[in-house]
């Protein structure tokens, strides 16, 4: 069986998705019945989703800014490429997958890029 979840959280930024984008269609996969993860439930599913069966799940990311909590220094030991390894899935929509890293703010639209 597998588990597909939504990535949405409104104190992380987005990109090429606006922020009201993001939010409709994040709100349309929990309508269906799928969990929506803020950043840091988001961390913590993954890290289940590693120790567990990742090949079984996949996340549909409503923004385009991959938030820190699972991408920390851009190398093979970040959560988001360890879920990969091991066979989990991601449906990126916007902008270059993992160009840039979002922190959690107040302030919208605050990002930085590699």
């Amino acid at each position: 069986m597998s588990e597909t979840i939504v990535y949405y959280d409104e104190n992380y930024p987005s990109s090429w998705i606006w922020d009201e984008s993001a939010k409709i269609l994040s709100g349309y996969y929990k309508n269906k019945g799928m969990d929506r993860k803020g950043a840091e439930e988001l961390e913590g599913w993954i890290e289940e989703k590693i120790e567990e069966d990742a090949s079984s799940s996949a996340v549909i990311f409503a923004q385009d800014i991959v938030p820190d909590t699972i991408l920390r220094m851009n190398s093979p030991n970040d959560l988001i490429r360890k879920y990969l390894d091991k066979g989990g899935r991601i449906i990126w929509i916007g902008d270059i997958p993992f160009w840039t890293k979002g922190f959690r703010s107040d302030l919208k639209n605050i990002f930085s890029f590699y």
